[in-house]
């Protein structure tokens, strides 16, 4: 994202809490405020091929550890913030998910990654039916790992 002086100077800076995700508020900032977003549709940053925090094939990895504590202030922020029963109730499972990713990628026993998944799976169900195709990939994937 590219911003001039002036915005800075008026809606402050990116968020420093968020180490991974610190453009979500600030995309939050320039909804709420109806600041007009403008596209570039071309390709302007080239990433290395499978160096991403997506690109691992293991579900859990400890290195996005600081990606799930993003998402799961991020969320926890959101629902702290938000009226509407609805919404809390998605931003609630998804800030549950982020605590689920943390302590399975922060643990290596497959007992305790067993009764934590047991102890969270009505949060998994719920969240597979509003990610449903993300959570039949990472099922995939999880799969093929056996």
């Amino acid at each position: 994202m590219c911003f001039r002086k002036s915005f800075f100077e008026e809606f402050g800076l990116y968020d420093e809490q968020y180490i991974l995700i610190e453009d979500i508020p600030m995309m939050e900032k320039l909804v709420s405020n109806d600041i007009p977003i403008g596209i570039i549709d071309e390709c302007v940053i080239i990433h290395r091929l499978n160096s991403g925090i997506s690109s691992t094939k293991r579900l859990f990895k400890q290195s996005n550890i600081n990606y799930y504590r993003d998402n799961q202030r991020i969320f926890f922020d959101y629902l702290q913030k938000e009226k509407n029963i609805f919404w809390k109730i998605i931003y609630n499972e998804y800030y549950l998910v982020s605590k689920y990713r943390i302590f399975m990628a922060s643990n290596s026993s497959k007992k305790q990654h067993l009764l934590v998944t047991l102890l969270y799976l009505p949060v998994l169900i719920i969240y597979s039916f509003i990610n449903y195709k993300n959570f039949l990939n990472k099922l995939n994937d999880f799969l093929r790992s056996l």
